[in-house]
């Protein structure tokens, strides 16, 4: 492995591929990206909505070209009980270059197609054991038995950052910045889905709710539309799992046979079950540096993520923070 790299990326998903995409196509750099899911997408959950603004500087063709499944245009915010729910419902006439849902998988496969155009080189099922500290600096990675070094180290690694506490830069993730999300994907036919949520063709919804979902913890749920299918889970705050009466994967279920959330998903096919940590306490879920002596940390890895309640946004805080401005290493 004696190959030297201008940049080495930690990381497959969106953050780390949008850096190696603006690294090797706009400032020249030989750039090594190290995924260690089977490849780039293959690990990556989330709720099921990306806000676009970002895409507009990075992708401007995105929007002929990225997997994007509908524009969101109706929001939908619903306090629930067991039996009873009150909803705040409301649309906007432009619903392109605002926010879209997406399968994650098949738009990190976008990113990645993009980042090896641009000439970034993409190795998979390669797990990093840590960084490679000399003097102070950091200098390259260590994977099992071969090193490979940089001039900088991008560590967009997702939440669990165990590159970064192994390499001694974060501690370990304690409950209280965390929240566990768990999601089930719902088939239903393009056709049910605008009728039963008053969508025309490729106009989406997005739904939080909160209350009985996490059984009044802190936390809540969502639904987002897709094509032909429906993403619904729930997120609840880790610190307060000690409280939670039921396990998290029956808060999904209890949620998805509520009898406001069956009129939509009545006669649907459950295609997918999963589950993931996110960060929830912004500055307080990020490292105790983002950057230093030849690295950078971005995206889950250093709790780049707005939740709002009514605004959950993580995908583009990911490109932005790594997007631009370029300067020269």
């Amino acid at each position: 492995m004696g190959v030297r790299f201008d940049v080495i990326v930690v990381g497959g998903g969106p953050a780390g591929l949008t850096a190696a995409q603006q690294l090797a196509s706009k400032g020249g750099f030989k750039v090594l990206v190290i995924e260690r899911g089977k490849k780039p997408g293959s690990k990556n959950v989330y709720g099921g909505r990306i806000y676009a603004h970002v895409l507009d500087k990075l992708y401007p063709e995105y929007v002929k070209e990225a997997p994007v499944e509908r524009w969101v245009r109706r929001e939908r915010i619903t306090m629930m009980t067991e039996d009873t729910w009150t909803t705040v419902d409301f649309e906007t006439m432009n619903i392109e270059h605002k926010s879209f849902t997406a399968y994650l998988t098949n738009f990190v496969e976008w990113l990645d197609k993009k980042a090896e155009s641009a000439g970034a080189i993409i190795v998979s099922e390669i797990p990093v054991d840590s960084l490679i500290i000399k003097d102070g600096k950091v200098v390259g990675i260590r994977a099992g038995n071969d090193e490979v070094y940089a001039d900088v180290t991008i560590v967009a690694e997702g939440i669990n950052r165990l590159v970064l506490e192994r390499s001694g830069l974060a501690p370990k993730l304690s409950p209280e910045v965390v929240a566990l999300g768990a999601k089930e994907v719902i088939k239903l036919s393009r056709e049910t889905i605008n009728e039963r949520f008053n969508l025309d063709e490729d106009e989406g919804m997005a739904w939080v709710a909160a209350g009985f979902p996490t059984h009044y913890l802190p936390g809540g749920a969502f639904i987002y539309t897709n094509k032909d299918a429906i993403t619904l889970g729930v997120v609840l705050y880790l610190s307060y799992g000690y409280q939670l009466d039921t396990p998290v994967h029956d808060l999904v279920e209890e949620f998805r046979l509520h009898p406001m959330v069956k009129r939509v998903t009545k006669g649907g096919q459950l295609l997918e079950y999963s589950a993931h940590l996110t960060p929830v306490a912004g500055i307080n879920a990020a490292p105790p540096k983002l950057y230093g002596n030849g690295y950078l940390v971005a995206g889950d890895a250093a709790g780049f993520l707005l939740h709002l309640g009514i605004i959950i946004r993580g995908v583009d805080f990911a490109w932005r923070a790594v997007g631009w401005p370029l300067r020269p290493l």
